[in-house]
Order: C-alpha cells, then structure tokens, then sequence
C-alpha cells in the first residue's frame, strides 16, 4: 500500500462519488476509475459497491476505513513532528463540535490559525455529544468540543472549558419565560421542543424530572439548535437552551428566556482528545489555541 492509495480510496470514500471526488482532484472520472480498480486488485479485494447513486462501502470496505484513516494520521503526525519547530504547522486537524458550541470560539480560533499557520487545514464536524465521543473513540476527529452533563468530566483525555446554565426559552412576552428565572418544577405540562432521544440534555431533563415526580411533555423534537429557537419564537413549545445556544437563536427572533432553576441544569463545554492514537504536533497546538481562546471569551 501506498499512501497516495490510502490518501485516493479515504478521498473516495469521503465524497461518496467518482465524480465529485474526481473533481476535488482535477481529474476525469474514469481516470479515478481505473485508480480505485487498480488499488482493489492490488490489495485484494473490493472496496467499494458501484451504484446507481454512486459508491458505498462493502463491508470489508467499512472494516479499513478506520485503518485507512489511522495511518494517514501517523503519516501527517510524523510529518508534523519533523516540521513543526521550523516551517510551522502543516497538515490537517479535525474537530468535531456541537451545533451549539459557543459562535465566538471558532472564527477566532480560525483568525489565529490562519494568521500564523497558514498551512494547516481545519476540518469541522458537526454531531451530537454522543456522535463526537464515537468519532474520537475511533480517531475519525483528533478533537471533540461538546456538553457534558452533571459531573464535571474526569476523562485522561477530556477537560472542562466552561461551565453554563441551561435556560426555558419561549416567545417574547411569555409570561413563564418572562422572569429572569423560572423553577424546574415549572416545565410540568408544558410542551416542549427537544432533541431526539439519545442526547445527554433530554436524558438529564427526563431524569431530573422523574426525580420531581412528571414526566417530560415532548411536542416537538428536532436536532437543530436553530430550529429550537425559531419554534420556540412562533409559540411551537418551549426549548431548553444553554447560554450560548440562547444568544445564537435571539438573532432575528423575538425571544424570552429564564435560567432554570431549584434545581439549576449545569452543563459543562469539554475539550476532550482522541485516544485512539498519539496526538499530532499540529492537534496539540490546536488543541492549546482552543484553550486560550476558550479562557479569554468564555466565563467558567
């Protein structure tokens, strides 16, 4: 194996098409064909099942993927390593983050890359918590940012950037949503807009709530942080929402929110690592910068 090959069939495999990924490499589409023929009986087997709406991995395909991966990380960690000190860093980082990851934290973690590592690539993944520990868990993202729930996080690999309350959002002018607080209690028999089920913030909610003897009255779930926000400004049913989340939906909505509280609903931002494989050079700065900018914008 090769690593233009790995390189050729990760590219592949990302873009789901010869033809978009041929594109991507300024190439013909049959010229890519004949590459990725050419690796599949070279190594021994087929990678790929052709399609009418494109290419899909076989199972022995989705087994190596992974692998694939990981060896392009080992390449680009080495590589990183021997550069790091002289030209800067190079290669590309992948992040993965949740929807409702503080707005100020990624343009500016941009800004500063961009300005003294203009080689690097950044890469962002957008998931649910869950999503984003299941790709560091394999090494499909070198970093995770996402909400945890009750305890603060203890991981080897994770670290608290910030802590934040969740707040009941509403129309403006709603009288529960009215006040600067409002009591857990108070979401009893009320309609609500939340994620779909598994996510650590509705199973924290349900359990709090079971404590609190009621059950939870989902009329809405949806994925989309935005989308809460907008429902919730129409009168669709309430959303629970972190600080963060919070100012993000305001934006052209008429809104109201109220910090929950008796008992307050923590969440906790973590920055957590792959431990997968070694970090890279390049994961690690990053990795740091997220760290200062977290400290410089975000209050704990």
């Amino acid at each position: 194996m090769e690593l233009s090959e790995i390189r050729l069939v990760v590219a592949i495999a990302g873009h789901g098409s010869l033809t978009r990924a041929a594109a991507a490499r300024s190439t013909t589409q049959s010229a890519l064909s004949r590459q990725l023929a050419r690796i599949e009986h070279d190594w021994g087997g087929r990678l790929f099942d052709r399609t009418g709406r494109g290419l899909h991995l076989t199972e022995a395909g989705q087994r190596l993927l992974p692998e694939l991966r990981a060896l392009l990380d080992d390449a680009d960690r080495l590589k990183s390593e021997l550069r790091g000190g002289h030209s800067g860093l190079s290669g590309e980082v992948r992040i993965g983050m949740i929807p409702s990851t503080p707005e100020a934290i990624t343009p500016a973690l941009y800004r500063r890359l961009r300005a003294s590592h203009p080689q690097l690539r950044i890469s962002l993944f957008e998931g649910s918590g869950g999503q984003i520990e299941e790709w560091l868990t394999t090494g499909q993202v070198g970093i995770g940012i996402f909400f945890r729930h009750g305890a603060k996080p203890g991981g080897h690999n994770e670290e608290m950037l910030s802590t934040v309350d969740a707040f009941l959002v509403g129309p403006e002018g709603d009288p529960v949503t009215g006040n600067a607080t409002v009591d857990f209690e108070r979401l009893a028999g009320l309609p609500l807009v939340l994620a779909r089920s598994p996510n650590s913030l509705r199973t924290r909610l349900e359990q709090m709530a079971a404590r609190k003897g009621f059950a939870l009255d989902v009329v809405i779930e949806a994925n989309s942080v935005t989308l809460h926000g907008k429902l919730a400004a129409e009168g669709c049913g309430y959303a629970v929402l972190s600080s963060y989340a919070v100012s993000e939906s305001f934006m052209g909505h008429r809104l109201s929110a109220a910090r929950i509280v008796k008992p307050p609903v923590k969440r906790h931002l973590s920055l957590a690592t792959t431990p997968h494989r070694p970090l890279s050079f390049a994961e690690r700065e990053v990795a740091a910068e997220i760290r200062k900018v977290a400290l410089e914008m975000l209050v704990p």
